[in-house]
């Protein structure tokens, strides 16, 4: 085998995808809760994917690996949506007023989480 063209992968890192997907939602004024329920599945798709596997389709253990790695993409995307709102409002408590016609505090006001 001809290392030389073997190409290097770094194994999936949720705080990265959630980093990456918070920012992306962040510049393009995406809503935060669509954002959210595309990281994450339903009960439907989960049943689906086990069907799948349950069919010789998908490598059930891949299956379970794939659904762990979103609810922690989704936690760690929650955890930042969470903590830019926070900031929002101990720096702005008019910040929503402010930036009304903007999606991203609508988004933001959309956070599941309750601040502490």
């Amino acid at each position: 085998m001809d290392h030389r063209r073997v190409a290097h992968f770094d194994a999936d890192d949720a705080d990265e995808e959630a980093w990456s997907l918070f920012h992306s939602a962040k510049h393009v004024g995406a809503n935060f809760q669509e954002m959210r329920e595309t990281i994450g599945y339903t009960e439907a798709q989960r049943r689906c994917l086990q069907f799948l596997a349950d069919q010789g389709l998908l490598a059930s253990a891949n299956v379970e690996a794939m659904l762990k790695f979103r609810d922690r993409v989704l936690e760690k995307f929650n955890g930042l949506v969470d903590a830019e709102l926070a900031v929002l409002t101990c720096f702005s408590p008019d910040a929503n007023e402010k930036k009304e016609g903007a999606n991203f505090a609508p988004a933001l006001a959309m956070s599941t989480q309750p601040l502490t």
